[in-house]
């Protein structure tokens, strides 16, 4: 699970609690969660013998294939795919061919498609045109077995460069690896990197008879050769060193008149990508329209609606330093920062719904409307966050945060309420071939006053497990505790929280993603107050909550979503004479429904 810039979301909880309190009575719950997305390749069964293959002409399929005679095509982008990967592994490629075919001109630019359809084009002997479809993608994520075959096919068209890259991404003890390393160390001897050849041959052991043979050659050929060239580099660096010399003593006798200063344009510097749970989301401006209409029940006593009616302007900026601490698999430490500006216009009305009793008669119950007027309130907001990540062996992270800021209603400082806090984390991703990530964190936060002093406190034990399988699937699971402190008694609030969460998302063409969340809690002595007539209650409650959201990305610079949650709560009063007044204060059912849209613009 890759972490989300704190400073950001932190920001917008506490927006939405100060819209919550105006919209709702004591005990009103709210839940919100955030999927990440990540891509991942399928595997297959390369060829693995290494002899020489038949060209074709031409760059897309040109063969003459009869479609399959059995069952209608399955309708659908992931059973079609799927159905192809069915007849891939089964080894009926000409037919597999048809329907990934097919699905690259539907979708020319899907990932998963590109590297299938290559595949099962290398399975037929058809290495040109595998070759013109892997050069559309990045090898940086293959899996070995694709990474093999990908290097193959850049062998067989003499791009030496591309297909040395993918050899040498093969792992030492896959059983290609011998083969990668013996056509790894033929790349490097047309490239006359005979010092990294003689290294790629003397890991070649394993070889069909033919390489083997040859192999002892291409050792002593290399072997001649990498002496020629170092004893060439030698007599080139005396002939050069000799005429500096001449040039130096040449000049010291004439010295030339200093040419004009020609400027020069610097070299555009590489922009660092952090590969650890800290995700750097960049600088950008954003515009931002929400809409939100929501409902809760109170046990039957009463009933709430409230609408509002949201606009943002975000300014966020986000550097990130590279160190010169290295781990595996090129992964770096790094220091980064999160600055979060905003200004936020919320309008909030709504109605409450109550029954009364007849005081006249205890049965004649009747129904009270109260409308809340609408109001509007302007919102601003400054956070940031400052964190360090450093790899360990392994494919482990280890990092650490601080974090704060303050939201002003209506930008008046004796008005503003804030948040600060620090947290660490230790976690585990690997990339291949499945992404997979593992993270356990502690976050110790408070929430202060105008005077920044402490109201609450909570500290958060967190772990994930989160995993994305082909054609866009992700999924993760969580698990969280929370023990809360209240520095001001009147405040309510739960003594602490368990809970536990799941999310699943699919990500589909034109940037479109389904996702759905789960979540179950468990609260511990959760205290309500200012109760009409006993003043304060206590009760265990259970929390589960459902969500699900589509959003659309069809362009990077706009997004637009919308989602639907329903939370259900049941409560065991430890006061049995105050359940009544506790239920008609506390909801047992909230439904939220949320639109919204926004334009980015980054730098």
């Amino acid at each position: 699970m890759k972490i989300t810039a704190i400073v950001s979301h932190a920001s917008l909880s506490l927006s939405l609690i100060w819209v919550g309190t105006a919209a709702f009575a004591v005990g009103d719950l709210k839940a919100s969660m955030e999927i990440a997305q990540n891509s991942a390749t399928s595997k297959s069964k390369p060829l693995g013998s290494g002899s020489k293959s038949t060209k074709k002409s031409a760059s897309t399929p040109s063969k003459a294939i009869k479609a399959p005679s059995k069952a209608k095509p399955p309708k659908g982008v992931v059973a079609k795919f799927n159905r192809g990967m069915t007849l891939f592994n089964g080894g009926k490629f000409e037919e597999a061919l048809i329907v990934f075919s097919a699905l690259h001109k539907e979708f020319p630019a899907h990932e998963p498609t590109i590297i299938q359809y290559a595949k099962t084009l290398y399975r037929l002997d058809r290495i040109e045109e595998s070759y013109n479809l892997f050069a559309r993608i990045n090898p940086q994520y293959l899996d070995p077995e694709t990474s093999y075959e990908y290097g193959y096919s850049f062998y067989i068209q003499s791009h030496f460069d591309g297909a040395l890259y993918s050899f040498q991404r093969v792992p030492a003890g896959h059983p290609l690896y011998d083969l990668a390393s013996y056509y790894g160390s033929m790349c490097a001897i047309r490239m006359k990197k005979y010092a990294l050849a003689e290294e790629l041959l003397d890991k070649a052991v394993v070889l069909p008879d033919k390489l083997a043979r040859s192999k002892t050659l291409y050792q002593k050929h290399v072997a001649s050769l990498r002496q020629l060239q170092e004893k060439t580099d030698l007599e080139r660096s005396a002939i050069d060193e000799k005429q500096r010399m001449n040039s130096d003593a040449a000049r010291a006798k004439n010295p030339p008149a200093a040419p004009p200063a020609t400027p020069t344009a610097p070299a555009a510097p590489v922009k660092y990508v952090h590969k650890g749970f800290y995700v750097n989301e960049g600088s950008y401006v954003r515009l931002q329209s929400v809409s939100t209409n929501g409902s809760s029940d109170l046990h039957s006593y009463a009933r709430k609606n409230y609408s509002s009616k949201t606009g943002s302007f975000q300014f966020r900026h986000s550097p990130v330093v590279e160190l010169s601490l290295k781990g595996d698999n090129n992964r770096k430490a790094a220091v980064g920062a999160n600055t979060n500006l905003a200004v936020t216009s919320v309008t909030t009305e709504g109605k409450k719904e109550r029954l009364v009793a007849n005081e006249d008669s205890q049965d004649i119950i009747k129904t009270l409307t109260e409308n809340q007027p609408r109001e509007t309130t302007t919102l601003g907001d400054m956070a940031a966050q400052l964190w360090a990540e450093a790899p360990l062996p392994a494919g482990m992270w280890i990092g650490a945060d601080g974090h704060g800021g303050f939201t002003y209603p209506n930008f008046a400082r004796g008005q503003r309420y804030g948040f600060r806090g620090a947290s660490g984390l230790l976690g585990w991703k690997n990339s291949a071939p499945i992404s997979r990530s593992v993270m356990i964190s502690a976050t110790y936060d408070m929430v202060v006053d105008s005077e920044t002093i402490p109201v609450t406190t909570q500290t958060v034990t967190e772990s994930t497990f989160d995993i994305t399988l082909p054609m866009g699937l992700y999924a993760a699971l969580g698990a969280k505790y929370i023990l809360y402190n209240y520095t001001i008694t009147t405040l309510p609030g739960p003594d602490s929280s368990v809970s536990g969460s799941l999310n699943v998302a699919q990500a589909f063409p034109l940037g479109i993603t389904l996702a759905l969340t789960g979540v179950t809690e468990q609260q511990t002595n959760y205290i309500a107050r200012g109760l009409p007539i006993s003043g304060t209650a206590s009760a265990d409650g259970q929390i589960m909550t459902g969500k699900a959201a589509l959003s659309v990305a069809p362009v990077t610079w706009l997004t637009v979503q919308a989602s639907h949650s329903r939370t259900k709560s049941t409560w065991v009063v430890k006061q049995v004479d105050r359940a009544a007044e506790f239920k008609a204060a506390t909801p047992d059912y909230i439904e939220t429904g949320i639109i919204s849209g926004s334009i980015n613009f980054n730098f």
